[in-house]
């Protein structure tokens, strides 16, 4: 039933809930039409990262698993680990590198097969056979393995694959760093700042925003160029016209599955890192914290190089900083911020996303990347802050974030690393703990009368019994006690309302009726005394 659930009983309301919801499923669905009119088919994810197995750090070792989610199943079970598959684990002590096709190569056999054939599979809940199919949405991955999976390289000139050949960069001679500006070229066409040159560039910008690659279009290119062969036999030789024409290292193996290149995000942007590293940009440049900040001499420098923004270049005895030192004022004696959590990276990444906000917030990246443009140095913008005005497209075009980043995968192999016992063999460790946990899941699913993992007591339940009747809403049912002395206090109108919305918003039996009301403010303020009367 649960394998189902993105075609019986998901809401279709327009809103962005699940990758069902997203553009990428739908087109999927109506270039082949026989694989969408069974909703028993299996869409999947591919995730991979490297992580050392020891706790010691210093020591370089690195083992890349290679893992499924299926996305057919609701969001309250998509991405958990009950229902992840460890397909491949690749061995240290070195990562793969561009040679990871080498072991991809089983694994997209399989593909293939469970795309083009099938495999005969028991439906318990209509009591028949029938024949499953599986195709692989997308990958996930962080921005380095993003070149290992895709074959189009992450460093350089060219490092943003979307912007492909006509990424925009700059090389800072002071800084000796690359640098990616021009994002008034994302904005319309009439836009007051493209003619701004002097707050910018002192140029004006008269080019269109790049196109971004389709899958006809990579192979278009990949066909013109030679392939290069990997493995320990292969020579190391990189392709002609690579940091110039184009960044390609290598034909991405993915390519040989028959529907990869009808796909509309076939590699997905880490959006965990990619919101870590902004963050750490903005927070460090403003505070001048040592080691994070992007405005330094060199920075200055290049500024002076490159003749703009006059009032900020270098003098004797100036302060080359854009703002204080306002570090002191949260840290003043080691001058630094501690204690950040991933919550103040990844704030605005909603879980439901409507497509009139995604176009508006597409819209106002750009802004605040031209404004940002205006503020900070070139050593500003590595590839991590241009990479943002692609996000919201993504998000439109493949659905929420959280079915697309890599923490699950981080949390992951965290529980991996906690397998390894015999660390002359990490391999072996892990690849026994994955398959006895394995065992236990599934024996886990028959046995009603001992306490699981999907039969255990709620995480608040503290034993105590209520005093009301729970046979009403299960809201009420969970098990509970009073902490402390019991407090007796008057509730204003507007008070009860907002306590009586909450209570039916999160409960189930409510649920059938949430989306009846879709007018939002009426639907706050009328939904509690509308459902009163059903």
């Amino acid at each position: 039933v649960d394998m189902r659930w993105h075609f019986k009983d998901r809401v279709k309301d327009g809103v962005l809930r699940h990758p069902a919801d997203s553009e990428a499923w739908k087109s999927f669905n109506q270039i082949h039409e026989s694989f969408g009119m069974e909703p028993r088919n299996v869409r999947l994810g591919l995730a991979t990262d490297g992580f050392n197995p020891f706790g010691n750090m210093n020591l370089h070792y690195s083992i890349w698993p290679v893992l499924i989610y299926p996305y057919n199943l609701p969001p309250w079970m998509c991405m958990k680990e009950p229902y992840v598959f460890m397909t491949l684990l690749i061995p240290g002590p070195k990562g793969p590198c561009h040679d990871i096709d080498v072991y991809m190569r089983p694994l997209i056999d399989e593909l293939r097969t469970l795309w083009e054939i099938g495999v005969e599979t028991y439906d318990i809940y209509v009591k028949q056979n029938f024949q499953m199919r599986a195709a692989l949405l997308w990958t996930i991955n962080d921005y380095p393995a993003y070149a290992y999976m895709s074959g189009w390289s992450t460093s350089g000139k060219l490092a943003c694959p979307y912007c492909a050949s006509n990424t925009l960069h700059r090389r800072l001679s002071h800084g000796s760093k690359t640098c990616y500006l021009g994002h008034r070229r994302f904005l319309p066409s009439d836009h007051v700042w493209r003619n701004q040159g002097s707050q910018f560039d002192n140029t004006r910008e008269r080019r269109l925003a790049p196109k971004r690659p389709s899958g006809d279009d990579v192979i278009n290119e990949l066909s013109e160029l030679r392939e290069i062969t990997h493995g320990k036999d292969g020579k190391k030789h990189t392709i002609f016209g690579f940091g110039k024409d184009h960044n390609w290292k290598k034909h991405s193996i993915f390519f040989q599955l028959p529907y990869w290149k009808t796909l509309l995000v076939r590699h997905n942007l880490d959006v965990m890192h990619i919101e870590k590293n902004v963050f750490e940009n903005v927070i460090g440049t403003m505070m001048s914290i040592d080691g994070k900040t992007k405005d330094s001499l060199n920075a200055r420098l290049d500024l002076q190089e490159m003749g703009i923004r006059q009032r900020y270049h270098p003098e004797e005895g100036d302060n080359d900083g854009y703002s204080g030192n306002l570090s002191r004022c949260v840290n003043a004696s080691e001058r630094n911020i501690s204690g950040m959590k991933t919550h103040d990276c990844h704030e605005l990444c909603a879980k439901v996303l409507r497509e009139d906000d995604l176009n508006l917030l597409d819209n106002q990246i750009v802004i605040t990347l031209c404004k940002l443009e205006k503020i900070f140095p070139p050593a500003f913008f590595d590839i991590m802050i241009h990479l943002t005005c692609h996000l919201a497209w993504e998000a439109k075009v493949a659905g929420p974030v959280q079915f697309r980043w890599m923490y699950h995968v981080e949390r992951y192999l965290h529980k991996l690393k906690t397998y390894v016992r015999n660390k002359a063999h990490p391999e072996g460790s892990i690849a026994k703990g994955v398959l006895g946990d394995e065992c236990l899941i599934f024996y886990s699913r028959y046995l009603h009368r001992v306490e699981t993992k999907f039969n255990k007591r709620d995480r608040n339940d503290d034993g105590g019994q209520p005093s009301y009747d729970t046979s009403l809403l299960s809201i009420f049912s969970t098990p509970g006690r009073a902490f402390g002395k019991g407090v007796l206090r008057e509730m204003s109108i507007e008070l009860h309302k907002a306590a009586t919305h909450y209570v039916l918003q999160n409960c189930d039996e409510a649920l059938p009726f949430v989306y009846v009301d879709n007018v939002e403010e009426s639907h706050r303020l009328q939904f509690s005394n509308w459902i009163s009367k059903r």
